[in-house]
């Protein structure tokens, strides 16, 4: 049965259901969907040069002989006495010097002297009994040895060329070997330019100490509920005589060189190690991750990690900045730009410690190397930049 205008109307129809469906269709383009952001590059990683087993962390000389600290263990996990050991810039041996202890990171006078702690440690009571500082000659031969406290931490040298070293009681020992004066309860120094000593307490307090042993100030924030004594770390000094120091209440605070606090930043979680000051003045502070803050105590930027950061970062003099955690379940050294921006890394084989157990701080070689024990098993790493990511040398820090 015809209808008048039954094809007009049919044809509308289908002329419409087309266009319905044309418009229900995705288009090429549609189908894949929307256009995503270019993934993130791969960060480049830096090469390894070479590595060296059991050693402390490294301390560099000015014609780049590199001086550490080695030790093992007997079969039942004893320590052995202990060793200095230099090596040439490619890695072979320069000279090794036998020490009858532990011993631990050394430090290199101006004149290339390489002083050196050690802790006499008992196989029979699992305990150190008394301890020595050596002061070695640039060839490898004994200048002196002091007998002190087992030490197990690294020297330090004040603008006079004095040697302050200390484990429970501090040391100033003159560049002859002799003793100048002694502290009973104080640990881990710090020198500033005037030579002042900056030294904590097991009480909890914070010295400034003359270079003659008399107390100038000492600084003490309140006492925790929870963990009862707030100790401090070992401090930095920025250029400007400002004192930077880390407190168990997870503060940072920047101190006037007269001991007043002139401001504090809290990071929320424990500060293991102690802060570290750029060229530019940005604090760097170590507390789970790693934050850069300004001079003024306002945030910078936060470099996250997701197992936690608890060593100290190193410094270059271009600004970059070397990091250690346990990324991914390994050792991993980051460089990271003024910014903050992961600019390369180095994955090493070994397991980081972990929180509350600080790796060692990279050294960096005035050729751009870098130097790093950040593992268990304590391999010492020379690490290559990649190409195109070069390295300045470690300002000297003010200890």
């Amino acid at each position: 049965m015809k209808l008048p205008g039954g094809k007009i109307r049919i044809a509308a129809v289908a002329i419409w259901a087309v266009i319905v469906v044309a418009k229900a269709m995705p288009t090429a383009a549609q189908r894949q969907g929307p256009t995503l952001p270019p993934a993130p590059a791969p960060v480049p990683s830096g090469v390894l040069k070479w590595k060296f087993r059991e050693t402390s962390a490294p301390a560099l000389g000015s014609d780049g002989t590199l001086y550490v600290g080695q030790g093992s263990v007997d079969d039942d996990g004893n320590p052995l006495p202990g060793k200095i050991c230099a090596f040439n810039p490619d890695g072979t041996t320069k000279w090794t010097f036998e020490i009858a202890g532990q011993i631990f990171t050394p430090v290199i006078g101006g004149d290339g002297t390489i002083y050196a702690g050690s802790a006499n440690y008992s196989v029979t009571t699992r305990s150190s009994s008394g301890g020595d500082l050596y002061a070695i000659n640039p060839k490898g031969l004994q200048k002196w040895k002091f007998a002190v406290d087992p030490v197990q931490s690294t020297p330090v040298i004040g603008p006079d060329g004095t040697i302050y070293v200390s484990d429970i009681t501090l040391y100033a020992v003159s560049p002859s070997g002799r003793k100048k004066w002694s502290l009973e309860g104080m640990t881990e120094p710090t020198i500033g330019s005037d030579g002042t000593i900056y030294t904590r307490s097991g009480s909890g307090l914070l010295y400034a100490v003359s270079p003659k042993g008399k107390e100038r100030w000492k600084f003490q924030v309140p006492t925790d509920d929870t963990n009862g004594v707030i100790d401090p770390s070992e401090v930095a000094i920025g250029a400007d005589g400002t004192i930077y120091a880390a407190f168990g209440d997870h503060n940072l605070y920047a101190l006037n060189p007269n001991g007043t606090q002139k401001w504090k930043f809290g990071t929320g979680d424990e500060m293991f190690s102690p802060p570290v000051v750029g060229p530019d003045g940005t604090i760097y502070i170590s507390s789970g991750d790693l934050y850069a803050i300004n001079p003024n105590g306002i945030k910078k930027w936060v470099f996250s990690s997701p197992v936690g950061i608890s060593a100290s970062p190193a410094i270059g003099a271009d600004g970059v900045i070397y990091i250690g955690d346990n990324d991914a379940g390994a050792a991993t050294l980051h460089a990271l730009n003024p910014a903050g921006r992961e600019m390369w890394k180095f994955i090493t084989g070994g397991t980081a410690h972990g929180v509350g157990f600080p790796v060692s701080t990279p050294v960096i070689g005035v050729d751009g190397t870098v130097y790093w024990v950040g593992s268990w098993d304590g391999i010492l790493y020379a690490i290559r930049p990649p190409t195109g990511a070069a390295s300045a040398p470690t300002p000297e820090r003010r200890r």
